[in-house]
């Protein structure tokens, strides 16, 4: 998957630093050093540019730093964990076929030891991103606080806010708040309904499509799969009830995989997304609407 004394313990940070500077200066030595980032234990606000294109499948785009090399990746908000290809995890000597730790940054958020895994979803994607943002970078895992991410499709921005003062979040009207939670396997999902009132979670993905459990979508129909798309049935529109509200989706079924089942980034393309970790709520928001101060 931070200052009266903290100014002080700064200040010698800056000095220890700038002496290791002068010894490897007249030593002669070379080597590479991990870069430090700045942060702060009270937390900060950072804005980064999402980024499209063929690269990311329909997903959601972002420049991230593991271990000070740059990787296109993916923003996976219901996935537990982070992870990258093979290829990419073995250039940077990270991984060598088995889970390691990495400091990851998003521009100026930046988490330490993160768990980084070489296998997962984006890894299965030939000449896809490096690998998925899972959603343990942005929670409590490691001591940090849980952060509140905004995904703003219209704007092509990402915000990070993971300050612990922070105000419970303000939506504009017209805005759907649902219940954010996390199963025990560690998967994020947003709480919806079928038409008839029956609940069920909806784990928030990284790709495109919206999947459903094959037996939910068979309450609308038969199910026809093509083998053009290895075991994704034929798309279907269906009715979803969210935040009391109910959206027709295109929506497909991976066969003997129910718990592939989510909602894509297609569906999420129509809202500004605000997930917030801390206070376990996702708010789908207009668009158009003013982003909230808080």
């Amino acid at each position: 998957m931070r200052m009266s004394v903290g100014s002080l313990l700064a200040a010698g940070r800056r000095r220890s630093a700038a002496v290791a500077v002068v010894c490897i200066a007249l030593c002669g030595i070379s080597f590479y050093v991990v870069p430090r980032f700045a942060a702060s234990v009270w937390g900060g606000r950072t804005v980064l540019p999402m980024l499209t294109g063929d690269r990311w499948q329909g997903s959601i785009g972002v420049r991230a730093m593991i271990n000070g090399v740059p990787a296109d990746m993916s923003i996976a908000p219901g996935e537990e964990d982070t992870s990258v290809t093979e290829t990419f995890g073995n250039g940077i000597g990270a991984l060598n076929g088995r889970q390691a730790y990495a400091t990851i940054g998003l521009g100026a958020y930046v988490r330490r030891r993160v768990p980084l895994l070489g296998s997962g979803t984006a890894a299965r994607h030939a000449g896809g991103p490096d690998g998925i943002i899972g959603a343990d970078l942005f929670t409590e895992w490691g001591g940090y606080a849980p952060a509140r991410v905004t995904l703003d499709f219209e704007r092509r921005e990402i915000v990070v806010d993971d300050r612990r003062g922070r105000k419970r979040h303000a939506a504009p009207p017209g805005s759907l708040a649902v219940s954010l939670s996390e199963n025990p396997a560690g998967v994020w999902s947003i709480e919806a309904a079928d038409p008839a009132g029956t609940a069920m979670q909806l784990p928030l993905l990284w790709g495109a499509d919206t999947l459903v459990p094959e037996g939910f979508l068979r309450m609308f129909g038969p199910v026809r799969y093509t083998s053009r798309h290895a075991g994704l049935s034929q798309p279907k529109s269906i009715a979803i009830v969210i935040g009391g509200r109910a959206f027709h989706l295109t929506v497909r079924s991976y066969k003997g995989h129910p718990e592939l089942a989510g909602l894509g980034v297609d569906f999420l393309r129509q809202f500004r997304v605000v997930m917030d970790y801390r206070d376990k709520l996702a708010y789908l928001e207009p668009p158009d609407s003013a982003p909230a101060d808080d």
